[in-house]
């Protein structure tokens, strides 16, 4: 881990109680937190009297759109206390100072995903809305993947002129509520996610964006994080030929799709919670009600790539 770090006594802590190898280098967050261009992770922190990190709260810049424009906006991210100290209100220590900050930039609310337990708490006790739990499918390729090719994401790929041709139009699609916007220099961010690699399924009438991992039962997977429709293309995108080049490329029998997007449709059968390690809740929480009314909040598109799972 590099000790000098700003996030290295967080990535410590994130290690031991959420995902060690995630966090454990100390690379995902000076990435995470560190290199979004819509702006470095807004935290809290506390440290008990020896200097040690119990508490930690971060938030991340992003940007929403509606029908009326863009807004600055948050995605609500790492939570954790550790053992020893819960019960002691460290959340809403941190949250009370965090919200106001958050606001200051301009964001009306933040949205994100949490777990079961988790969410009970925030919606009972800190005013969020649960806006549903996150939907996954499984699916298999029943389409050939025709006029699909892949490309496997590296940093001469996002630097290229084809990535930037291939991003320049990602919010093509129209909006109804609300929705995270993309452009070339966010999702090349995001790409560059050092605890992931991306393979990216260009289509006729959509890019869409895979990783490898494992179904239910342990089957080898490829999980379609993202489906962009591409300008021109006929609403809703049907996504079979895309789980179909998903599930080549990352040479996986099955595919699994988590989330909801307004404009594309996964068909496939719903994976019961038995089998998904930890059910996510997409949560909201307003900071403005007037620009962001929590009773009439919702979001037109949730995938992977809209948090931080993958």
């Amino acid at each position: 881990m590099n000790r000098d770090s700003p996030y290295a006594a967080t990535s410590e802590l994130l290690a031991d109680l959420l995902n060690d190898r995630r966090f454990r280098s100390g690379e995902f967050l000076d990435w995470f937190y560190g290199a979004n261009p819509r702006g470095k992770a807004i935290v809290e922190d506390i440290d008990d009297d020896a200097g040690k990190r119990i508490g930690h709260y971060g938030v991340v810049p992003t940007r929403y759109r509606t029908p009326a424009g863009t807004t600055p906006f948050i995605f609500t991210s790492n939570v954790a206390t550790d053992p020893g100290a819960r019960r002691k209100g460290l959340f809403r220590e941190m949250a009370e100072r965090i919200y106001p900050r958050a606001a200051g930039i301009g964001a009306p609310g933040l949205a994100g995903t949490s777990n079961a337990q988790s969410s009970a708490v925030i919606i009972n006790r800190f005013g969020w809305k649960d806006l549903g739990s996150m939907p996954a499918v499984f699916t298999v390729p029943v389409v050939w993947p025709r006029g699909v090719r892949d490309i496997r994401v590296d940093d001469a790929f996002l630097a290229s002129d084809e990535f930037a041709a291939l991003a320049s139009d990602l919010d093509c699609v129209p909006v109804r509520d609300w929705v995270q916007s993309w452009d070339a220099e966010f999702l090349g961010w995001r790409l560059r996610n050092p605890d992931s690699t991306y393979t990216l399924h260009v289509g006729p009438d959509a890019v869409a964006v895979s990783v490898r991992d494992h179904g239910p039962l342990g089957i080898p997977a490829a999980v379609v994080c993202k489906v962009f429709p591409r300008p021109g293309a006929k609403l809703p995108v049907a996504a079979g030929r895309y789980v179909a080049a998903a599930c080549r490329a990352q040479r996986a029998p099955v595919c699994v799709y988590g989330g909801w997007n307004a404009h594309v449709r996964v068909r496939g059968v719903k994976v019961p919670e038995r089998f998904r390690p930890s059910p996510l809740v997409v949560v909201f929480k307003s900071f403005d009600e007037d620009r962001a009314p929590t009773p009439a909040f919702r979001i037109d598109t949730w995938e992977f790539l809209d948090g931080d799972v993958y």
